[in-house]
């Protein structure tokens, strides 16, 4: 199995923004509404990272906010689309 670190997450946000357009529908599963929610909060703590690093004030606390969302989301992720693959 792969490990996170051999993930770009960026460009695995824009599966789930996928999937979600090709559900809206249909009945979004529960199995994808925590890798949406952590997805979502990956990008909110990138957007403010990335802002903060434009202007050189971003904290230490602040990059490990950002590095646990995005730990988070590949988690979430990769168990989504695991067991989805598995399924099919």
């Amino acid at each position: 199995m792969l490990h996170e670190s051999d993930f770009d997450a960026d460009p695995l946000t824009h599966d789930v923004v996928n999937v979600s357009r090709t559900a809206s529908g249909e009945q979004v599963s529960e199995n994808f509404k925590r890798p949406f929610a952590k997805m979502q909060a990956y990008r909110r703590a990138k957007e403010v990272a990335d802002k903060r690093r434009e202007k050189y004030f971003l904290t230490e606390q602040q990059a490990e906010h950002e590095q646990k969302t995005r730990n988070e989301f590949l988690d979430s992720y990769l168990t989504f689309f695991e067991t989805r693959t598995s399924a099919d």
